[in-house]
C-alpha cells in the first residue's frame, strides 16, 4: 500500500520566506508529490510530527485540513490498489488528487488562491482578483474551466470579450491578464500543470502609454481660491487635496488615516499602508496652515482635549480604535470614491479641463518639486518609490513640458 506523508518543501521558498506543504505519495521506490496549497514559515513546521506547530497561526485549521487530505488519500489509494496491485505512485497521485491538468479546475484553484489573500488581509488585491474571476466566469458561461483549457485561443477570445462586451481599455485588459498569469504561474509552481502548458509563453500582453494628469501652479491656485461652504464636505475634500499637493503627495489611504499623533507641529510621521515603511515629511507653510484649520476644529470638537489617535481630516467613517483591516479597507474605499466624485465637481467649478482624482495631487506634488529644483533621489524617497526609475517618469513629463514650451518659437 502507498504511504502518504505531509512534508515541508524547503526547495520552494517564496519571496516572503514561506515554504509549501506537500503530501508525499510513496510506493515502492517511486515517489510523487501533491501540493496542499498551504505555505508557512520553516520555524512553524514540526519535522518529527509532520505537522504545523501548535504555536503557529491557524495551526489547528491547517492540521485538520491536512489530516483529512491524508485520510482521503489513503482510502482512495487502498481502493485503487485493490483494483490494480501494480498501480504506481504517479497514477495514484493523478487519480487521487486530480492533479493532472485535465482534472484541475481553474476556478476551484483560484478560490483557494483568493482565500490565501483574504487570510493575508490583502483586501485591495483581493477585490481586483475577484472582479477578474467573475468576468472570466461570465465569458465562460459559468462552466467549469480546466487549467489545460486556458490556451492561446482561449486568451485571445477572452481579450475580444473584454474589448467588445466589457468595453475595457487596453491597460485594464493588461491588468486582468496579469492576474490570470499570476494564478497560472502559481499553479505551475505547485505542479498542478506543467510549464509547457503556460499559455503566456506565446500570448503577449499589450500596454498603452498613459498620461499622468497634474495641476499647473495656476490651476492649483484656482482650486485653492474657490469659495466653498465650510459646512459642506466638499470644502474638506478640497483642503485635503491641496494639503497633499504641498505635503509630500501622500496617498489617499494614508491621508485618511492620518492622526494627530502622526504630527509633531512641523512634520508628519506615519507608516505607509501600501509598503509598510515609515515616512517622515517636513511640511511647508501652506500645508501647515491647512493643518492649523483642522487643529482649531478639533479643539472645538474635543473642547481642547484632542485624543492623540483622532483622525486629522475626519473624512473616514470608522472609529479611531478600529483594528479590523477589512472594515478599514472598506471605509477607505468608500471615502476615496466620495472624495474623487467631489474633486470632479471642484475641477468643473474651477473650469479646469482635466480628469482630476485624488491621485493627481501626488503627480502635482512631484512635478512641482522637480520644477522647484528638488533632487530626483530626494523626491523618490518622499514618494516612497521602490526604484528611482518610477520617479524618473516625472522627469520625462518635465522634459515634455519644456519641449512644448519651446514651440513658441515656431509660431
Amino acid at each position: 500500500m502507498a504511504t502518504i506523508t505531509a512534508l515541508l518543501k524547503k526547495n520552494k521558498e517564496n519571496k516572503k520566506g514561506l515554504y509549501p506543504i506537500y503530501l508525499r505519495v510513496a510506493k515502492g521506490e517511486k515517489t510523487s508529490f501533491i501540493s496542499t496549497g498551504v505555505k508557512i514559515k520553516e520555524s512553524d513546521w514540526d519535522r518529527e510530527q509532520n505537522k504545523v506547530k501548535r504555536t503557529a497561526d491557524n495551526a489547528s485549521r491547517i492540521n485538520a485540513a491536512i489530516s483529512k487530505k491524508v485520510a482521503d488519500l489513503e482510502n482512495k489509494s487502498l481502493e485503487l490498489e485493490l483494483k490494480n496491485r501494480t498501480v504506481s505512485s504517479k497514477e495514484i497521485k493523478n487519480n487521487i488528487a486530480g492533479a493532472t491538468d485535465n482534472k484541475t479546475d481553474f476556478f476551484v484553484y483560484a478560490g483557494t488562491w483568493t482565500k490565501k489573500m483574504e487570510d493575508e488581509k490583502r483586501f485591495g488585491m483581493l477585490k481586483r482578483v475577484k472582479s477578474v474571476i467573475e468576468k472570466l466566469k461570465e465569458y465562460h458561461k459559468n462552466q467549469p474551466l480546466k487549467l489545460s483549457e486556458i490556451n492561446l485561443n482561449f486568451l485571445t477570445g477572452f481579450q475580444t470579450y473584454m474589448t467588445t462586451v466589457s468595453k475595457n481599455r487596453i491597460n485594464t485588459i493588461h491588468a486582468n491578464f496579469r492576474i490570470i498569469r499570476k494564478i497560472m504561474n502559481d499553479a505551475i509552481r505547485e505542479d498542478l500543470i506543467g510549464v509547457e502548458c503556460n499559455p503566456f509563453l506565446k500570448f503577449k500582453l499589450k500596454l498603452e502609454k498613459t498620461t499622468r494628469d497634474f495641476l499647473t501652479e495656476e490651476e492649483l491656485s484656482l482650486i485653492e481660491e474657490l469659495e466653498l461652504d465650510e459646512d459642506e464636505i466638499i470644502y474638506h475634500h478640497r483642503n485635503a487635496y491641496v494639503f497633499c499637493c504641498y505635503g509630500g503627495g501622500t496617498r489617499i489611504s494614508d491621508l485618511l488615516m492620518l492622526r494627530w499623533n502622526n504630527f509633531d507641529g512641523e512634520r508628519i510621521n506615519f507608516k505607509i499602508r501600501k509598503t509598510g515603511s515609515q515616512l517622515v515629511v517636513k511640511l511647508p507653510q501652506k500645508a501647515l496652515q491647512i493643518l492649523k484649520v483642522y487643529k482649531d476644529l478639533a479643539n472645538k470638537t474635543y473642547e481642547g482635549n484632542i485624543p492623540s489617535n483622532a483622525f486629522i481630516f475626519q473624512l473616514i467613517r470608522i472609529n479611531p480604535d478600529e483594528t479590523s483591516e477589512k472594515i478599514i479597507f472598506n471605509a477607505i474605499s468608500a471615502a476615496s470614491a466620495y472624495m474623487n466624485k467631489n474633486l470632479k465637481v471642484i475641477a468643473d467649478t474651477a473650469e479646469i479641463d482635466k480628469n482630476i482624482s485624488f491621485h493627481t495631487s501626488r503627480h502635482t506634488f512631484a512635478t512641482r518639486s522637480l520644477k522647484k529644483g528638488m533632487r530626483i533621489e530626494h523626491l523618490s524617497k518622499i514618494l516612497s518609490h521602490h526604484s528611482i526609475l518610477e520617479t524618473q517618469t516625472y522627469a520625462k513629463i518635465m522634459n515634455s513640458d519644456l519641449e512644448q514650451a519651446m514651440q513658441i518659437f515656431d509660431l
